[in-house]
């Protein structure tokens, strides 16, 4: 068995778009992850975006990823890899811009720019895309990732009574188990 594959995808909330916490817990109340159509996506379909990284690289990789330029917090979900794939989801094309062209345009949305030259490279995000304006979370299938149990405890007194929320709390993995 490699190390480095996984049979699970992992979606992580980036910080820069609000307090994580409360993100956490409104997609938690929402009961799905909302997709987004970044400006560098092309296409017109929104996509949830995860990566294949083993959720054991990842929680390292998070602890120190401000340092790196890492724009994710360790506050996410860790999804079924053949659900998702299911449900639509497949890995990108990392790839020339002149070959996103040659992709029919059902397929660009998973285009990712590969240019060595200009210093794009962001293979090591591993990503896949699930051209969907959000996904529904399943418990069976879908689980939170929080830092810590002190984080866990939190998000379980924020979502309250919402018996959907703390079905999937029940199942959470908490990230300072795996550092």
């Amino acid at each position: 068995m490699r190390l480095d594959l996984t049979d699970k995808l992992t979606f992580w909330f980036k910080p820069t778009v609000g307090d994580v916490a409360a993100d956490f817990v409104q997609t938690l109340a929402d009961g799905h992850i909302a997709g987004t159509q970044p400006p560098y996506m092309l296409g017109d379909t929104a996509c949830v975006a995860f990566t294949e990284i083993p959720l054991s690289v990842s929680a390292k990789l998070l602890q120190g990823g401000r340092d790196f330029g890492i724009n994710y917090a360790p506050v996410g979900f860790l999804c079924d890899r053949r659900w998702l794939f299911e449900q639509g989801a497949r890995p990108v094309i990392y790839q020339s811009e002149a070959e996103a062209e040659l992709l029919p345009p059902s397929q660009r949305y998973r285009h990712v720019t590969l240019d060595f030259e200009r210093g794009i490279d962001f293979t090591w995000k591993r990503e896949w895309r699930l051209p969907q304006p959000h996904l529904k979370l399943v418990p069976q299938h879908c689980h939170p990732v929080l830092p810590s149990a002190a984080w866990l405890e939190r998000a379980r007194t924020l979502a309250g009574a919402s018996a959907a929320a703390q079905a999937l709390l029940a199942h959470a993995v908490v990230l300072d188990t795996f550092v």
